[in-house]
């Protein structure tokens, strides 16, 4: 995520001193989401057994990596808003989002809630972090949030077993998990028709976008959701790289 949104910002213009302050500000963000994540799943990663998680195999315990998620976060603040100035509480506010995803939302029906609001709010830090300080177009938000949301759905699907044996909740528990595929796929194909309508008649562009929604729509058919959570992950970095790398403007 952390070269996603560095990409974008330079795409977007940013010096590169606000470039520097804007990549801390993600990285420490992302670190804290990721750390406060495992403390606070600790009792389900030892129940379960995953033993690629640190506090699984005892390297670190979850009051530890409370601690770091919060130190993280001390730094994510001043740095979002110095990188982009009030923009900065865009990326903060993808930062709450999800945390709140990891504390509350993550085994609820709501779980893919914290992912719009986070997606959604990435063109704005970026944007109005940028020189022009303008507000994105309406067609960046509705890419990044489609692309947010169906990458959640297809992880969503990766983790239903786990989520079934610890009788936790989430959207994919609640809608079924053909619904949730579908939608996943809906939703990859709703962001790669934006992104082939706005660089049009930029011809690799268009292919691009459209090749790879095309692909993971016949493995959608196919294959199983481990495959499926793969596929659909390397189609959304396809179109943010097609955000980023075509002569599109990405300020309003």
């Amino acid at each position: 995520m952390t070269v996603a949104v560095t990409g974008l910002c330079v795409a977007a213009g940013w010096t590169s001193t606000s470039l520097a302050v804007g990549v801390i500000a993600v990285f420490t963000g992302q670190l804290s989401v990721g750390w406060s994540n495992d403390a606070h799943d600790a009792h389900i990663d030892r129940a379960q057994g995953r033993r690629s998680k640190p506090v699984v195999q005892g390297i670190v315990s979850p009051e530890t990596l409370w601690r770091a998620a919060v130190g993280a976060v001390v730094v994510c603040v001043p740095t979002s808003l110095l990188a982009a100035g009030w923009g900065g509480t865009f990326q903060l506010l993808g930062v709450a989002a999800a945390w709140g995803y990891n504390v509350r939302w993550s085994r609820t029906a709501w779980s893919w809630l914290p992912y719009l609001v986070a997606f959604a709010a990435i063109p704005a830090y970026v944007t109005l972090g940028s020189p022009a300080a303008t507000w994105p177009p309406g067609w960046l938000v509705v890419v990044l949030a489609s692309v947010g949301l169906a990458a959640h759905l297809a992880n969503a699907l990766r983790d239903r077993d786990i989520d079934a044996r610890t009788s936790s909740g989430g959207v994919v528990t609640s809608q079924g998990p053909t619904p949730a595929r579908w939608l996943a796929v809906v939703l990859l194909g709703l962001a790669s028709l934006i992104l082939m309508s706005v660089t049009w008649p930029q011809w690799w562009a268009v292919m691009v976008a459209g090749g790879a929604a095309a692909v993971v729509v016949a493995l959608a058919l196919v294959v199983g959701d481990g495959v499926f959570f793969r596929a659909l992950m390397i189609g959304c970095l396809v179109d943010l790289v097609v955000i980023m790398a075509a002569d599109v403007p990405l300020t309003a």
